[in-house]
């Protein structure tokens, strides 16, 4: 490789990245998470140069949550420019990047469980198949967004069993109010502040009422995103790129088993793979 390539894989809590240099050297990075759904253009350059200050790059492969229309694709290359003028710049949508580094060149179904969610059909060079993607607000089942939702919302008509509920609020203090002015008004990403509750869901997922509403959430992504991909160009291995499929990898097994399909590779962050598919381009 006799340039340097720089790598990103941001989703919309965090943002990955790896620096190729020519002399076979990797060096890696940090930012905040960036969405350009949520961000405009002034707050993307302002994240990605915090975190990558100094950098240079002759080549810039991004994959990234919300790259799945082209003006966004454009934010974020335009984003992309004003640090690196002189770079050449692709922008790629976070699926591919899950379906490159989880599915090699091999067909596959590949499955995004992080911040968000999504899945497509792989044949082992693009994308053939995809399901549509309606976002936090509208999907995202299977997520860590979706996560959240179902256990704020639990708590805050009252259907969480009472033990629950306390620990819930102990650790996440907050009337109706508080998380609707969160929500609606005060967060810029509302999707990464209801996907950190989550976590909630993992240090409790041995009681019921917790793992129930976990298979709830995964038997509904693989049931949306998964089941007509299958339909169409299945059977095939179902693998998954993404936080919450790594940590909840049991769940999403039993999942999977319940809907009679064989689980892949499950790999927490997309980039170790990504850099290894980018590191053989010329």
């Amino acid at each position: 490789m006799s340039k340097t390539v720089l790598i990103a894989d941001c989703g919309g809590s965090k943002g990955d990245w790896r620096l190729l240099l020519p002399d076979g050297r990797i060096e890696q990075y940090e930012t905040e998470g960036i969405n350009p759904y949520y961000q405009n253009k002034i707050e993307i350059v302002q994240r990605i140069s915090q975190g990558l200050q100094g950098v240079r790059a002759d080549q810039i492969q991004y994959y990234g949550s919300g790259c799945g229309r082209q003006e966004r694709c454009d934010l974020i290359r335009e984003s992309l420019l004003e640090l690196w003028p002189q770079a050449v710049i692709e922008v790629h949508s976070d699926v591919l990047g899950s379906a490159r580094a989880s599915c090699g060149k091999e067909p596959g179904i590949a499955c995004i469980l992080g911040t968000g969610s999504n899945a497509c059909f792989f044949d082992g060079q693009a994308i053939m198949g995809q399901a549509p993607s309606l976002g936090f607000w509208l999907g995202d089942e299977g997520s860590g967004g979706h996560l959240g939702k179902l256990l704020l919302s639990s708590y805050l008509n009252g259907s969480m069993p009472e033990d629950l509920a306390k620990a819930f609020s102990k650790r996440y203090p907050g009337d109706l109010s508080y998380w609707l002015d969160l929500i609606y008004h005060k967060e810029k990403s509302p999707n990464a502040s209801i996907a950190a509750l989550a976590k909630f869901a993992f240090d409790h997922k041995n009681q019921a009422y917790i793992s129930s509403l976990i298979m709830e959430s995964f038997l509904s992504f693989l049931d949306i995103y998964v089941a007509p991909l299958m339909k169409n160009h299945g059977p095939l291995p179902v693998h998954f790129t993404g936080s919450i499929a790594f940590y909840y990898n049991s769940f999403v097994q039993s999942a999977l088993e319940q809907r009679g399909w064989a689980m892949g590779r499950v790999l927490e962050k997309p980039i170790a793979g990504l850099s290894l598919y980018h590191s053989f381009e010329p």
